[in-house]
Parts: structure tokens; C-alpha cells; sequence
């Protein structure tokens, strides 16, 4: 397990990510039907960039203002939802706070996240795998997309609420 600091949080990530490439960056634009711009290649950008790959849509607009400080935060939010319509990125809605986002893993994981600090933890699990395939096998569902999600309080925001 590989604990990745972020000052007063901590994404833990079950196995570290690979970057993509600036080219298949470039392809998620093509896919999406979209003109590649410098300002959304900056955006995959830094969601392509760790250590942290859960990022609010604030998170993303300051690391992209010291490329382009003319880029607003509607240009982000807006583009943002253009790539959660696409499937290329997933939307992680924070009970604490603001939703944070991620770029699209071709493995399934899952999200545990606390309510207090919203710490993140990815992990991997077999036993959802399976019984979530099974649920869309019985009913003959085509599984289009899947956010597993389960919030809870950390050890630490635990402690300091006792």
C-alpha cells in the first residue's frame, strides 16, 4: 500500500497509477468529439498528474492557473462535465465538502471516504466485483458504469472527535 502525502490528507492508493501519455490524452479530446485546446489538454494534465489523483474542481483550477491564469472556473466545471458525460472521468461526490474527480481506470476499484477530512481510499474487491456482475446478469442489465462509494469516519477524525 503506497500512502501518498497531501499535507493535511492522505490519498491512499491500492497500486500506483500509470500516467497516461500527452498522445492518449490527445485521444480522450478526439473521443469525446471535442477540439484539442491548450486549456483542456491542461486540465487532462493535471488530472493525469499525482501524487493525488482525486482532485475538487478548485484543486484543478489553481494547478492549471500557473499554466494559464487566464483559465476560469467555469471553463473547468464546464469541461469537467463534458468528460463525466463522455465516461472518461468519474465524479466522486464528497458528503464534506466538494465532489472530487478522477480520470477513468480501465480496472474496477472502489471508494471509501471520510466524511470529516475526506480521505480517500481506494481499494479493489473481488467479492463486489462479483456480486455487482451477478446483479446485472440476473436482471439482464447492460452495465454502462459503476461508483461504489461507502463513507465513513477515519481513525483519525475518529479520534478527535472522542
Amino acid at each position: 500500500m503506497n500512502q501518498l502525502p497531501l499535507g493535511s490528507q492522505k490519498d491512499i492508493l491500492i497500486e500506483p497509477r500509470k500516467a497516461l501519455t500527452e498522445d492518449s490524452l490527445k485521444d480522450i479530446l478526439r473521443k469525446s468529439g471535442l477540439k484539442i485546446t491548450k486549456q483542456r489538454l491542461a486540465i487532462l494534465k493535471v488530472l493525469n498528474s499525482g501524487p493525488r489523483y482525486h482532485k475538487t474542481a478548485q484543486d484543478i483550477l489553481d494547478e492549471v492557473k500557473k499554466i494559464n491564469p487566464n483559465l476560469g472556473f467555469a471553463t473547468v466545471y464546464r469541461f469537467l462535465k463534458k468528460l463525466i458525460q463522455f465516461q472518461f472521468i468519474s465524479k466522486i461526490s464528497m458528503e464534506a465538502g466538494s465532489a472530487c474527480y478522477e480520470l477513468k481506470s480501465n480496472e474496477s476499484h472502489y471508494h471509501i471516504a471520510c466524511i470529516n477530512c475526506s480521505k480517500i481510499v481506494e481499494f479493489k474487491n473481488k467479492l463486489i466485483e462479483s456480486t455487482l456482475q451477478k446483479i446485472v446478469l440476473e436482471k439482464k442489465y447492460k452495465l454502462q458504469n459503476q461508483i461504489v462509494e461507502i463513507y465513513v469516519t477515519c481513525d483519525q477524525c475518529s479520534q478527535l472527535s472522542s
